[in-house]
């Protein structure tokens, strides 16, 4: 039903019409979404209706998400979230005014989004980072708790408490922090280290360089006892003391409640990573595929686990195996973002969307491409990293462009698994067409506003070097190739 408000709106109209537009963008409905948000968010408030404000305040983040993964329409949708954070502000200094309280500005505190999803809690490091990068006086960080068993990896949000406070409850936190619900610390913008606030992967790209040039380490460790306990996990799941292994994290359709055709883009099939697998066998290391029961089974195999469907799993044994493998491949998906905490190097695959990056420079990725299908190409690097198509995530919407989107090939994966053990070990050769390759792409980035660290796959840049600017063929091919390619990667990137 469309929304059809008339007269004075009541609350109650504009709830109404805000829930329509969660259903929209639920069904990836992105226009109806847009439309009835829209409503909402520009619906005249007085400064004191601190129950509108609250309205208003999630339809801007609907409209966001819709305008920014619907239509990938980035710098729109950071406007709305903008707007959100001025509302959300305007909330807070009201209840704050109301009780006579003042803001500690140096204060975050962090709520259940963050610790409801292992991804999230798992992204706290960058905050910690930031604050580790800034130096006294530091920020006082707070970790609301979500309640367990249920929601994100419990034994990941306690790991923080060297660096937060941890609560269950609001409530458990000294005033003023009652009004946390506003206050608290949102995702999608972030304040830059230096320059004005930003869709949050930027900032956050930022800080994860910052803190790789300052060689500041892992920021999360095990115990004895916690590293005892996990390798006698491994040898009742079969796998030999002293056996070195991968992880292997695929994300498929059936975990994510909320707004899972709008994440569809972020899945790939598993049976596809058989060479892969077969390549990290092949050198005598073992696979413990992770994941949830709702993940396709794997077949029995050689040297692999399919700890997904394990009696073994649990939130400590997720946590022991990201941080002790030798390195971790995944996909765009929460657990991705363990690994680094305990600095074990990461492969991300089939990663999208393609508009960010990885975001640490230790690690390798390679991402989705763009298919044209009038046209019968791959859409060029410069198209497919920047706004628009770089940060669309509805299926729909790139249907409608008549664009596809091209998983990663069994071969490229293997490739680029190949690639990662030779780095591991030192024996990865890197030719100077390579090194211009790398560095033309790298320039791409930068005049794309496609924002990480992350090196892309040697063999799959090189596969793909025609959807690079001409200029990295023709600079890749003379004996001065590589030093032309890093002119034109800084003169592109400033």
């Amino acid at each position: 039903m469309k929304p059809v408000l008339k007269g004075r709106w009541t609350n109650a109209d504009l709830r109404e019409v805000l829930r329509q537009a969660a259903v929209a963008l639920n069904k990836v409905e992105i226009s109806e979404c847009i439309r009835s948000g829209m409503l909402v968010a520009t619906a005249p408030c007085d400064n004191g209706d601190v129950e509108r404000l609250g309205i208003k305040e999630e339809a801007c983040h609907y409209l966001a998400v819709a305008l920014l993964q619907g239509y990938g329409r980035l710098d729109e949708a950071i406007l709305w979230w903008r707007e959100r954070k001025r509302i959300a502000d305007a909330i807070v200094q009201h209840e704050l005014s109301s009780c006579g309280a003042v803001l500690e500005p140096r204060t975050e505190i962090f709520d259940r989004f963050w610790s409801g999803h292992i991804g999230h809690t798992a992204l706290l490091g960058v905050h910690v980072k930031r604050n580790l990068l800034e130096g006294p006086p530091y920020r006082s960080l707070a970790l609301v708790r979500a309640p367990s068993p249920g929601l994100g990896n419990r034994y990941l949000a306690n790991k923080w408490h060297r660096y937060f406070t941890l609560a269950d409850h609001g409530h458990e936190l000294p005033p003023p922090f009652a009004y946390f619900r506003h206050g608290c610390k949102n995702i999608y913008l972030e304040d830059r280290p230096l320059g004005p606030d930003a869709y949050y992967w930027q900032p956050y790209a930022e800080i994860s360089q910052a803190w790789e040039a300052a060689a500041g380490g892992p920021l999360l460790e095990l115990s004895p006892r916690e590293i005892e306990r996990g390798v006698q996990a491994l040898s009742s799941m079969g796998v030999p003391r002293g056996a070195w292994y991968v992880c292997l994290h695929v994300r498929s359709r059936g975990f994510k409640v909320m707004h899972e055709g709008l994440q569809d883009s972020l899945n790939a099939a598993i049976r596809s990573y058989d060479l892969a697998i077969g390549a990290i066998v092949d050198r005598g290391g073992w696979v413990i595929r992770m994941g949830d029961p709702s993940m396709p089974k794997l077949p029995p195999q050689k040297q692999v686990i399919d700890y997904a469907h394990s009696s073994h799993k649990a939130d400590w044994l997720d946590i022991f195996l990201c941080a002790t493998c030798r390195f971790y491949i995944g996909t765009s998906s929460g657990l991705a973002y363990v690994p680094n905490l305990f600095s074990t190097p990461s492969l991300f695959t089939n990663w999208f969307p393609t508009g960010t990056r990885p975001l640490n420079g230790t690690d390798l990725f390679i991402p989705k491409l763009h298919w044209y299908e009038k046209a019968g190409e791959y859409a060029p690097f410069a198209e497919s990293l920047a706004p628009p198509l770089g940060h669309i995530h509805a299926l729909s919407t790139l249907r409608q462009m008549d664009i596809s989107l091209k998983d990663n090939t069994r071969e490229d994966l293997r490739d680029v698994v190949l690639e990662m053990l030779d780095r591991l070990e030192g024996t990865a050769v890197y030719t100077t067409e390579d090194k211009a390759f790398q560095a033309c792409f790298e320039a791409v980035c930068a005049t794309s506003r496609c924002f990480g660290n992350a090196k892309i796959g040697r063999d799959f840049v090189r596969k793909h070097r025609s959807l690079l600017p001409r200029l990295a063929d023709t600079a890749a091919a003379g004996k001065n190739g590589h030093q032309a390619a890093l002119t034109s990667a800084h003169v592109a990137a400033r």
